[in-house]
């Protein structure tokens, strides 16, 4: 991954989460140039939840590029809320103040690197009715060019 090997000169983010995002994004971009109608569904939200069978980093980028848009989802299980609270920023800070300081705080930044800006985002509470996968969070995030 180019940006976490020299990330500060590269990139305005400076957390590695946050980079990994980025290059996922970027990673998206490229596939779409090729495939432009990768990912034009909208996610299974089981497998944004789901560690073990679901997608890469409970991670899944919507393809609206015919409006200019790109739709980030990701889904938070219990790994996502140990590592960022760990972070001194996010102690004492509920579930949902986290992912709005993280939208308002990080995304910004990442919508910088890539020369788009956010339109609107969302989250909620999902519960999951499959066995073996967590209810938890669901974040989107709508970029757009």
């Amino acid at each position: 991954m180019k940006y976490l090997k020299t990330f500060e000169s590269q990139t305005n983010c400076k957390l590695a989460s946050d980079i990994v995002r980025l290059e996922m994004i970027e990673e998206f971009l490229e596939i779409v140039k090729e495939e432009p109608e990768y990912n034009i569904e909208e996610p299974e939200y089981d497998s944004l939840l789901d560690t073990w069978d679901g997608y890469k980093w409970q991670t899944y980028i919507q393809n609206d590029l015919k409006n200019n848009k790109i739709i980030y989802w990701e889904g938070w299980v219990k790994e996502c809320w140990d590592a960022v609270y760990n972070k001194p920023d996010y102690k004492g800070l509920n579930k949902t103040d986290v992912i709005n300081k993280i939208v308002k705080e990080r995304f910004p930044l990442i919508a910088k690197d890539l020369n788009m800006k956010i339109i609107d985002f969302d989250y909620w509470y999902e519960e999951s009715w499959t066995d073996g996968v967590n209810n938890g969070y669901i974040m989107k995030i709508i970029f757009g060019f």
